[in-house]
């Protein structure tokens, strides 16, 4: 019988022999030097790669096998294979046959042969796992590859974004969504876009190359208080186009405003003469203050208005709104000023009213 040889290490001072892993085969424990050892009796495998990755494949189709030989690289010591089986997150995605007897001979080897069977689009992986008595048991085979569909795909990351509470009319920080093309052909977007309170920018362009992805991000920017609702869209030429993307939020007021006065009474003057009343609008809150518009309704024809807050009223700010009255009628005009903006009680709303006299001598006009 042909010798087994071990290397000792340095300094060996005493050795032993013995069955110490009860296998029926003789060890050998080493003391001294700087590391104390048990040299046990048993074979050493090789393979001829430890991971295999499959080009892509159609979900519901089988590759053509990939083949890992298993050598039992021993010079006396026969190799006990206990099982070869696929194990990892997608063990359904890829099957394994074996020409592996359960005694290897010294010098014997074995074939594995694996197939990739995606159940789903994406990357897969797995692991062959060869149970045997060689050293470092198990011997592992990393396995990967990417399930596709016929034809272009659009594939979304995730099916809905949530926003978390924001003050109204300002915008949120962006959720991003990424696309991509899980297919066999490239994927051709016609368009991408949002409804209600949201918006978005992309990277996508106008066509999507095979296992390519591109990032869409949304914004939320609520117009007014309470639970808001929209959809982001993408139109293309995959199957079940458009792909639609689910998207909430919620509005809310968190600025403090104050109006004075809020109401103003121009009172009764000949017509086509021209009046200037003035109310200021304060932001009394330590935060910035949105202004989205600033409108008449009712009377536009006798009442308007000009205004220096521009887009945003600073804390403890204030802004000046006046309201130009010029009667065009005989009786008296009634109208609504009123400014939307982020702060608690919007829109906020200041009331106009103004009418016409005939300055006959008898009569007197504000």
């Amino acid at each position: 019988m042909a010798p087994v040889n071990y290397v000792g290490g340095s300094s060996p001072n005493a050795e032993a022999v013995g069955d110490f892993n009860n296998d029926g085969r003789l060890d050998i424990a080493i003391a001294g030097g700087t590391t104390p050892s048990v040299l046990l009796q048993v074979p050493t495998v090789s393979l001829s790669t430890t991971s295999l990755v499959f080009s892509n494949q159609v979900v519901g189709t089988s590759s053509t096998s990939h083949d890992v030989t298993l050598s039992n690289t021993s010079g006396v010591l026969t190799l006990e294979t206990s099982s070869v089986a696929v194990n990892g997150t997608n063990t359904r995605d890829f099957s394994q046959s074996n020409t592996c007897a359960s005694v290897i001979a010294p010098g014997g080897q074995c074939s594995i042969a694996v197939t990739f069977d995606p159940t789903q689009i994406g990357a897969r992986s797995a692991s062959v796992t060869i149970t045997d008595n060689a050293a470092g048991t198990p011997q592992v085979i990393a396995v990967s590859g990417t399930g596709v569909l016929s034809g272009p795909n659009a594939t979304l990351s995730v099916p809905s974004l949530t926003f978390a509470s924001q003050p109204v009319f300002t915008a949120s920080p962006a959720q991003s969504i990424t696309l991509t093309n899980y297919g066999t052909a490239a994927l051709s977007i016609t368009s991408i876009a949002t409804n209600g309170d949201f918006s978005q920018a992309d990277t996508c362009g106008a066509s999507l190359a095979i296992l390519a992805s591109c990032t869409v991000s949304v914004t939320f920017t609520p117009t007014a208080a309470g639970a808001r609702a929209g959809t982001l869209s993408i139109k293309e030429n995959a199957l079940g186009s458009p792909q639609a993307v689910n998207l909430s939020g919620t509005g809310t007021l968190v600025t403090e405003v104050q109006l004075s006065p809020t109401s103003l009474n121009f009172g009764s003057h000949p017509l086509h003469s021209i009046h200037y009343l003035s109310t200021i609008l304060t932001n009394i809150s330590s935060k910035p203050l949105s202004i989205s518009s600033i409108t008449i309704t009712g009377a536009i024809d006798d009442f308007s208005q000009s205004n220096n807050c521009g887009n945003t009223v600073g804390p403890q700010g204030s802004c000046t709104i006046t309201v130009r009255f010029v009667p065009t009628a005989s009786d008296s005009d009634s109208a609504t000023l009123s400014i939307t903006d982020s702060g608690n009680g919007s829109p906020q709303i200041v009331t106009l009213s103004g009418g016409v006299c005939i300055p006959f001598p008898r009569h007197i006009c504000n």
